[in-house]
């Protein structure tokens, strides 16, 4: 990471470094913040425009300051927020986001990003979440891709487990998702399928060891994932995920991947007559074999029978149906999705227990 801030792409700029208070200190990011730099690690999971305010209002941005996110997921989003509403004033920003309005954005802030975790490719889109109090919107736009990404695989061996774990399945689901996506094309389907031809062979040693070359593959697999859905978007299970995490804790690829079970039995039905659905099992039979799914994430770590057990327990599945996020919903293949109630989920969770 030294030779990346001696670069020449940093002299004459003001380095906004964004961070966690964890990956700060297990970094020692301190040692790279110059006498005017500055170095914010206060970041919390899930962004909000409550701390970008709070942020703006501690940090005075220039117009030739340099953003520089070092994080998991929620620092990467964090520091797109920060490039991206610099130059607005912050009595417009609750708006712009309500309203989607991010083509009046005309300025942003150049952004650089390393992730310390990977799998969910934020680090090569221009999407980032934003939380208005509990409700969370999505923000899209060319200003917020970071014009430089740096992997430094030494620096994801940290990762717990539990994390490593959470973010394969993200991985594996987005480049999944993407292959049935409206949206996608030629170039976002060549990425999705290199994602899953990569991931899988190593997922559960990666999971398990402390390899830095398998988390140098991991990042290549983050890369590519990031660039399909860039493309294509995701669709219904990521759709479905959101208010399992809200609503119960779970990360955010495991709750992915639980969903996504529910949407792969359901897709059964249409791989005769749907070329995006047919294109996906083509992929998943190639390499893993589509019929086995729910026992490759267990052997991964995913304990099903617990979280079907939670859902059961504390889960109102009216209300999650009601949650879905419809736009994400419409991107998904063109099939009828009367099979998307509480009835049905709640037979097919069951009978996983059974």
């Amino acid at each position: 990471m030294i030779e990346l801030f001696g670069s020449n792409e940093f002299v004459g700029l003001r380095k906004i470094i964004i961070s966690s208070a964890g990956t700060s200190m297990r970094n020692n990011l301190k040692q790279y913040v110059g006498p005017y730099d500055v170095l914010y690690t206060e970041v919390l999971p899930n962004p909000s425009l409550k701390q970008l305010i709070e942020f703006f209002k501690l940090v005075q941005l220039k117009e030739k300051d340099i953003v520089i996110g070092i994080g998991g997921g929620s620092v990467i989003d964090f520091s797109k927020l920060v490039a991206l509403f610099a130059c607005t004033p912050i009595n417009e920003i609750k708006s712009i986001i309500e309203s989607a309005r991010y083509d009046s954005i005309q300025r942003a802030l150049k952004l650089v990003a390393i992730p310390t975790l990977f799998g969910s490719g934020a680090e090569q889109t221009p999407f980032a979440v934003c939380y208005i109090g509990n409700k969370k919107y999505s923000v899209a736009n060319d200003w917020i891709l970071p014009l430089r990404v740096e992997y430094i695989p030494e620096i994801n061996l940290s990762a717990p487990t539990s994390t490593k774990l959470a973010n394969v399945l993200d991985c594996f689901c987005q480049a999944a998702e993407s292959l049935t996506a409206r949206n996608a094309n030629s170039l976002s389907v060549e990425y999705a399928e290199r994602t899953l031809r990569l991931l899988v062979p190593i997922a559960k040693e990666y999971i398990e060891g402390n390899s830095i070359d398998l988390a140098a593959k991991m990042a290549e697999a983050s890369s590519l994932c990031g660039k399909a859905i860039s493309i294509s978007k995701t669709t219904g299970p990521h759709a479905m995920s959101y208010f399992l995490t809200a609503n119960l804790g779970w990360k955010h690829g495991i709750a992915v991947g639980f969903v996504f079970t529910f949407f792969l039995e359901k897709y059964k039905p249409s791989i005769t007559d749907n070329v995006d659905i047919q294109r996906l099992f083509n992929v998943l039979d190639d390499i893993l074999l589509s019929d086995q799914i729910i026992q490759y994430f267990a052997s991964l770590g995913l304990n099903m029978r617990k979280l079907v057990s939670h859902v059961n327990s504390d889960l109102d599945f009216s209300n999650w149906v009601s949650s879905v996020n419809l736009e994400r919903l419409g991107n998904g293949p063109d099939i009828n999705m009367s099979w998307l109630n509480e009835k049905d989920l709640m037979n097919f969770y069951k009978s996983l227990v059974k």
